[in-house]
């Protein structure tokens, strides 16, 4: 099965915009499987990926326009696969419960001060990745995210090892330099404050 490239996508979810349905099942036949092997992949929970390949697509035709283009299309849509089932996972009750667990027992083993630490750090982190060009920033993504090797990045981006590598050592650079003046400008608060 030939891939689309970019801009051939471009035109189909334009079209997706406009209802056309035949432009949908293109993109559908183009993708179901991927995202099936994907999330079966990560999950192993085959009741569901059935249900989320549905809910992932169903959202490309209800939503064309939420795809921006600050990725592939298939790393976005793999994002929004992954999240969908994340969400069914949360209301499925024994993985809920077991989410909550570990919540409760993060909490517990650190002070709120820590938690909200915490959550700072990571608000910082997302921006330091907004920050990153977009080729970085996906190779992160890819990597860090969704656990792919390599390989597997420089497939989807149609891009030597070597070079997903070189984009990756660069981009933690630059994060790495981005948390640090989040750090200082962090610090320079507190002693503000004091």
């Amino acid at each position: 099965m030939q891939r689309l490239s970019p801009g051939e996508i471009e035109v189909l979810l334009v079209r997706v915009a406009k209802r056309d349905q035949l432009a949908f099942r293109m993109l559908y036949e183009k993708f179901a499987r991927r995202i099936y092997a994907f999330l079966l992949h990560r999950f192993q929970q085959e009741s569901l990926v059935e249900e989320v390949v549905s809910d992932t697509l169903l959202h490309v035709w209800k939503s064309p326009q939420s795809f921006r283009g600050e990725s592939a299309f298939s790393t976005w849509l793999l994002g929004v696969a992954r999240f969908k089932m994340l969400e069914r996972l949360r209301q499925h009750p024994a993985a809920s419960s077991e989410t909550e667990e570990i919540e409760e027992e993060l909490v517990t083993q650190t002070g709120p001060d820590d938690v909200a630490a915490m959550r700072q750090r990571q608000e910082g982190v997302r921006e330091c990745l907004d920050r990153l060009p977009p080729e970085q920033r996906e190779c992160i993504h890819l990597a860090y995210y969704e656990g792919w090797t390599l390989e597997e990045i420089g497939a989807q981006m149609s891009l030597k090892k070597e070079t997903v590598g070189t984009r990756l050592f660069y981009a933690r650079k630059r994060i790495q330099a981005c948390l640090s003046a989040l750090l200082a400008r962090e610090g320079g608060l507190h002693e503000a404050t004091r």
